[in-house]
């Protein structure tokens, strides 16, 4: 309460009003001070910051993939059970559009009849169902509060993706197009665009034996196989 930066505490404070968690469904572990203050961080740090950001790291929080029951949602195809709609459908009515569409000036749009046009119905739900699956908890660590109740459940940090329980199929958004459009597909990439500037990269701890070797003549052989990189790169196998 006496901290300098007031105005982003009130913002805080009011996006907790808005993006609420709470103890129910908890278990042993809700009385714990870390997983609050963890998830208050969230949206301390993004107070003034685009709210899709924010968005974003408060569906990767545990404490919130708990509360709202989507975490370890999996595919229908992983183990035959049809994704948790909960999250699904409250990121939509209580944390972004509401459930009716708003003009401009925050009234509601009508259509022929007079009546409130509906910004999702349950197909939506269901399709958004699918988005938020794979999210699991993060390994143990040490460093923070801990009950025997958590057997080695992580409920601090951002969760992981398995990629295995993840519904890999195309969805529809709201506008009938598909996540993902306006993002280039693979086979309109130019030829090696994985090697351009900005391409982003993902270590497997295995790999083909078909995989791609570097020219020794490159400077990215000499950076990472020559001895300006130190003894550890000294006799790196190239294709590496």
């Amino acid at each position: 309460m006496s901290s300098p930066d007031q105005l982003r505490q009130r913002m805080a404070w009011a996006l907790a009003q808005i993006l609420v968690v709470g103890p129910n469904g908890l278990g042993h572990y809700g009385p714990l001070n870390e997983i609050w203050t963890n998830y208050y961080d969230i949206l301390v740090r993004k107070a003034f910051g685009n709210y899709l950001d924010l968005l974003k790291e408060v569906t990767f929080s545990p404490l919130m993939a708990e509360y709202l029951s989507f975490l370890g949602n999996s595919a229908y195809d992983h183990d035959q059970n049809y994704p948790d709609e909960n999250y699904a459908r409250e990121v939509m009515q209580l944390f972004t559009i509401g459930t009716v569409k708003l003009n401009l000036d925050g009234s509601k749009t009508l259509d022929g009849n007079g009546n409130p046009i509906p910004t999702y119905n349950n197909e939506d739900i269901m399709t958004f169902a699918r988005v938020f699956t794979g999210l699991d908890r993060q390994l143990p660590r040490a460093n923070f509060e801990e009950v025997r109740s958590w057997n080695g459940r992580n409920v601090v940090d951002s969760m992981q993706m398995i990629e295995r329980w993840h519904d890999s199929y195309p969805k529809q958004d709201l506008d009938k197009n598909y996540l993902g459009d306006g993002l280039p597909l693979c086979s309109e990439l130019p030829k090696r665009s994985f090697l351009m500037q900005g391409a982003r990269y993902e270590f497997l701890q295995s790999y083909s034996e078909n995989a791609l070797q570097i020219d020794s003549t490159s400077a990215l052989y000499k950076a990472l196989c020559g001895s300006e990189s130190g003894e550890t790169w000294a006799n790196a196998d190239p294709k590496r």
